[in-house]
């Protein structure tokens, strides 16, 4: 009796997870059997490389509490900001073990994401890794130059954390970097080659793959002038990422675009399909725009933030940030938050007349 008590009930939990677990089908996220629309926003940090670092339980407490409110059903967290933050790599580019307080850190934010229903993609790495104006740049660079250097980081770091969070529906995506393009851009951040950036983006893909759970990939690239063939060619295509690494495993299950006023001259995702940039063939977010509607170039309303790219069949829309993060005045969630809950509820209906 006991035992088939105990089978009955661990059913029961498995069917929840996999209720709650986002899957794609075609070019578009599925929940439970049907299409999820994400009304995410950027709660990025609030203190600077905060897991493994100067964590505060209270404010994520709060902050999701609000997120949840506001009808937020997804988050992007930079649970890694710079070269200094978690896995530390060494000046050899060896990477290290994260620390037990990383874990714990980012255990009790698993805990938050699942009980206020927040799905988060966690991003691991950005531009910022090499910053010549700190001295760990160095440590990355001579990461990012070395194949064994990078599978050893992808077995030490990449491999623990998804296995770690593998049942937890909510940790449901890794962004291996954010806008990588810059790397190659700016001095400042390397001015690196494309094919060391590549390598890195595939070998990173091609372990979380490789590791047969359900997390999905994805990398936040600064522009679709990066992202798609019109401009300089998609820098993170499957053809691109399998062929540096001689991995079919290697690509991106979804695509991700960031939009600030510099990106019109390549054009506007608030004006334009997926399609457009031949980004249809999976589903396609907006990682990064701004959440203070006065900064976009264009006259745009609060709802028209979320309403434009759901109409125009975009798959999710991310507002830079929450909680004011970072420097410029880009607005926070009393910007947009009225606006999300009210996508959330048309979301939602739309749900219930199918």
């Amino acid at each position: 009796m006991r035992k088939t008590l105990l089978f009955f009930f661990s059913l029961v939990l498995s069917l929840s997870i996999n209720a709650q677990r986002i899957s794609i089908q075609g070019n578009s996220f599925v929940c439970n059997g049907g299409k999820i629309f994400f009304v995410g926003t950027n709660t990025p940090w609030d203190n600077w490389n905060d897991f493994g670092g100067n964590f505060n339980p209270q404010f994520w407490a709060d902050e999701f509490a609000k997120l949840e409110k506001n009808g937020i059903n997804s988050s992007r967290i930079w649970i890694s900001c710079d070269a200094a933050g978690q896995p530390f790599v060494d000046v050899e580019g060896v990477t290290h073990p994260a620390t037990q307080q990383f874990w714990d850190n980012l255990d009790y934010l698993m805990k938050l994401a699942t009980k206020h229903k927040i799905y988060v993609i966690a991003t691991i790495s950005s531009f910022d890794n090499l910053d010549e104006t700190k001295p760990a740049s160095k440590n990355w660079m001579a990461l990012l130059n070395c194949t064994q250097k990078l599978q050893q980081y992808c077995d030490t770091f990449l491999k623990p954390l998804v296995e770690r969070y593998k049942d937890n529906p909510y940790f449901f995506a890794i962004d291996i970097c954010n806008e990588p393009e810059w790397m190659h851009e700016h001095k400042k951040y390397g001015k690196m080659e494309w094919d060391f950036m590549q390598m890195f983006v595939g070998m990173c893909a091609a372990a979380i793959h490789s590791y047969n759970t359900q997390v999905l990939v994805t990398v936040g690239s600064a522009s679709v002038k990066w992202s798609c063939d019109k401009f300089e060619g998609n820098k993170w295509s499957d053809a691109i990422l399998q062929d540096i690494t001689m991995n079919p495993l290697a690509y991106l299950d979804f695509w991700q675009i960031h939009y600030y006023e510099w990106t019109n001259q390549f054009g506007n995702p608030f004006h334009e399909t997926p399609e457009h940039w031949g980004l249809e063939d999976k589903p396609c977010i907006i990682g990064e725009t701004p959440a203070n509607n006065k900064i976009y170039g264009f006259p745009i309303s609060y709802d028209e933030i979320y309403s434009l790219p759901y109409s125009l069949g975009y798959d999710g829309v991310y507002p830079w940030t929450s909680n004011g993060a970072g420097t410029g005045d880009f607005g926070t969630l009393k910007n947009f938050g009225d606006a999300a809950k009210r996508m959330s509820q048309q979301v939602n209906n739309s749900k219930s007349k199918k």
